[in-house]
């Protein structure tokens, strides 16, 4: 579904449009969950120093990791 969002976002799209809030408001949606989702993981496996099965030991997890901290930096204003 975030991809999809994505692909339905263009810069030419007029910014006043209430297709692009819609859009926004699920983008934030998502994010959320996504965010819980990475913190539910790290509680249980633990983010770096807990063995082999750590969060940041495997490379999906860790491309997950770099992709929702990137979704939090499109919330900071000015960015």
């Amino acid at each position: 579904m975030s991809t999809a969002l994505l692909a339905m976002e263009s810069p030419l799209d007029n910014p006043n449009h209430p297709d692009r809030h819609v859009i926004w408001v699920l983008n934030e949606i998502l994010t959320g969950v996504f965010i819980i989702e990475l913190l539910i993981k790290i509680a249980a496996k633990g983010m770096a120093f807990n063995g082999n099965g750590s969060y940041l030991r495997n490379g999906w997890n860790v491309l997950d990791f770099l992709i929702v901290m990137a979704s939090i930096v499109d919330f900071i204003p000015g960015v």
